[in-house]
């Protein structure tokens, strides 16, 4: 499940933010900037935060609700840096917007915000919660 979610989050993004250049799965990338391999910029990572999970009834399934950010991260250049970052955030976001799959819908934003804790990158985060299921078949 988290895998389709993971593919419908990227091809999404791939598909309607060309201007995104590096799409993976969220390891503190920000954080340890200095200690893994350059990744090209603007780039958009997926965090899966925790699932809520409730068993359905008389199957081995599970249904549950849980959240995703989107961290897009782009160069502090100048100013103008601000005006760009908040855009492709945007439009991170309305690309995602509906989006849905084989074993999760409901795809919808909960929280934006802006990291400011780095030098010489803007990090905006765009928060979506969504509907799951899980066959334990």
């Amino acid at each position: 499940m988290r895998q389709e979610i993971f593919a419908r989050i990227a091809a999404a993004i791939g598909e309607k933010v060309p201007e995104i250049q590096h799409i993976d799965l969220w390891n503190q990338n920000v954080s340890f900037i200095d200690q893994e391999e350059a990744w090209p910029r603007p780039a958009a990572f997926i965090e899966f935060l925790p699932i809520g999970w409730e068993p359905v009834t008389g199957r081995p399934a599970y249904k549950g609700k849980g959240r995703v950010q989107i961290h897009v991260v782009t160069d502090w250049v100048d100013k103008d840096s601000a005006s760009e970052a908040f855009r492709l955030s945007d439009k991170v976001a309305k690309s995602l917007a509906g989006l849905k799959g084989d074993y999760f819908s409901g795809f919808e934003m909960l929280t934006t915000y802006t990291n400011h804790n780095h030098e010489d990158l803007v990090e905006n985060i765009e928060e979506f919660s969504y509907r799951c299921q899980r066959s334990m078949d």
